[in-house]
């Protein structure tokens, strides 16, 4: 994790979060990468096969890429819960 944001990194990286993020690389083995600027955080994913795309070799009418395609955005709410980005910690914003 990378940081413009010694004191907002601090308290971020709690050991609850540190836990969270372990959670997290438990999922995906190559690893995760992440970076606070700006009182955001920012994660990456590597991945190996492309994503949100439709295979050459697909139909038109074919139901198996858009299955690939739920199953990939489904995602996006494990790491919010995961990392239990829905709750607030410091403001009222």
């Amino acid at each position: 994790m990378t940081s413009d944001d010694d004191v907002g990194a601090h308290y971020l990286l709690t050991p609850d979060m540190q836990e969270r993020f372990l959670d997290l690389l438990n999922r995906w083995p190559d690893g995760i990468r992440a970076a606070l600027l700006e009182s955001c955080l920012y994660l990456a994913i590597p991945i190996r096969e492309n994503w949100l795309e439709v295979g050459d070799a697909d139909p038109a009418g074919a139901i198996e890429p858009l299955q690939r395609f739920l199953e990939q955005l489904v995602v996006v709410p494990h790491i919010t819960e995961t990392l239990n980005l829905n709750t607030r910690i410091w403001t009222k914003e």
